[in-house]
């Protein structure tokens, strides 16, 4: 039986041993996620948990005024319901499809079984929470200390790395709402980077045409988010199961 895992599967998934892939597998539905559909609202019950294969989840807080931030964004080497991994039945924030495509599905219960009966699996999804965890506090670092062009450097980048493609479809004011700052002043950096060629902007569309020119102008957020899930993940070359 040849079951789906392979390079257009879920990265951390693929890090379970072949035998418990094979027993994941039953209780596990693919679904197809759609650009701006919203998986959990803030403090909302959390039925189930993704794991994104070829779609990417932002991870957003809003505040009472209705501004809102990215604090993550969770590609094919993650999962969205971190809350259900440390016994909560409530997610703090508010995760919406960025890009479309699909997704692993597992009902929280069923979850909490296999982690229950399972060690290993345990064990790969708490480094997995840390790394997210470090994720998330480097952004809010970064938001707090570094400058608009250096965030937008580093999102682009980790962006670029979550989605597995230099090619991002997403317009500028998407980008402000993330990064908590206003459209122009994402404007204003873009063509600064886009003078540079180091990224060709379009309508809906943010080429990154020099990827290392474009780390040294990052802070050094993005180098600590990619060390961690690149050491995570640094087994997801395994050869799939048949």
């Amino acid at each position: 039986m040849s079951h789906p895992w392979g390079f257009m599967g879920n990265r951390l998934l693929y890090q379970l041993p072949t035998e418990e892939q094979e027993d994941w597998f039953p209780c596990l539905e693919t679904v197809a996620l759609k650009q701006g559909q919203v998986l959990y609202e803030a403090d909302s019950a959390l039925p189930y948990v993704f794991f994104p294969t070829s779609a990417t989840v932002s991870l957003m807080y809003m505040m009472e005024n209705g501004a809102q931030a990215e604090v993550a964004e969770i590609g094919n080497e993650g999962l969205v319901g971190m809350s259900a991994l440390l016994g909560g039945k409530a997610t703090p924030g508010l995760a919406v499809v960025q890009s479309e495509g699909q997704a692993w599905r597992i009902h929280e219960a069923d979850l909490q079984y296999k982690l229950g009966e399972n060690s290993q699996a345990s064990r790969l999804f708490s480094r997995y929470t840390l790394s997210l965890i470090t994720h998330i506090a480097q952004v809010s670092a970064c938001n707090r200390l570094h400058s608009t062009e250096q965030r937008l450097c580093r999102w682009l980048l980790t962006t670029a790395d979550s989605r597995q493609t230099s090619d991002i479809w997403v317009t500028q004011q998407q980008i402000a709402n993330k990064l908590g700052v206003r459209r122009e002043t994402v404007t204003a950096c873009a063509l600064k980077l886009q003078a540079r060629h180091l990224i060709h902007c379009s309508r809906g569309r943010i080429a990154i045409r020099d990827y290392e020119q474009l780390e040294r102008c990052s802070c050094e957020c993005h180098a600590v988010i990619k060390s961690r899930y690149d050491t995570l993940l640094r087994a997801s070359t395994a050869a799939p199961i048949d």
